[in-house]
């Protein structure tokens, strides 16, 4: 078998695993769903710091980046 031949069949195989994994997540019911995870860190005082410091992160990050809409 050539090198490319060796290569396609395992882009087949690889192919096939790929379909057979996405056709059982598609057949199995979603245990999470978005509405449940709403809301989750309302009124959590270490979530308010995960925000502040992000905030503060972006702005030292984008300190030096010029302002296209002035």
């Amino acid at each position: 078998m050539s090198e490319i031949e060796i290569i396609a069949s395992r882009v087949q195989t690889l192919e096939q695993q790929n379909g057979s994994a996405a056709q059982r997540l598609r057949s199995q019911p979603r245990k999470k769903d978005w509405r449940r995870t709403v809301g989750m860190f309302a009124d959590d005082p270490g979530f308010d710091d995960v925000i502040r410091l992000g905030r503060e992160w972006r702005a030292e990050a984008n300190r030096d980046v010029p302002d296209v809409h002035p």
